[in-house]
């Protein structure tokens, strides 16, 4: 299975104006998406990497809503559009 990043992002409770971020939390880069991430930039030379990027709405066991959030690097694609329908 390849690893991605994860960020879990919760209502910001201090939050008192409209400076302050909405969500806040904690995230992780698994050593194989760092890699990667350092590989791309290496091979580009470019001082960003693009990512793909899939975010959920759920549920902590405690009750709090918050956003879950996956992360990879993302692959050049060949063929067809990033658009396209994969079927």
């Amino acid at each position: 299975m390849e690893e991605k990043g994860r960020l879990w992002l919760y209502e910001n409770k201090y939050k008192q104006n409209d400076k302050h971020p909405v969500k806040t939390g904690p995230g992780e880069v698994p050593r194989e998406v760092l890699k990667k991430i350092v590989e791309k930039i290496k091979a580009t030379g470019e001082d960003s990497v693009k990512l793909r990027c899939a975010c959920w709405e759920r549920v902590s066991k405690k009750g709090n809503p918050y956003t879950f959030i996956t992360f990879e690097v993302e692959e050049e694609k060949r063929g067809a559009a990033a658009d396209d329908v994969p079927f």
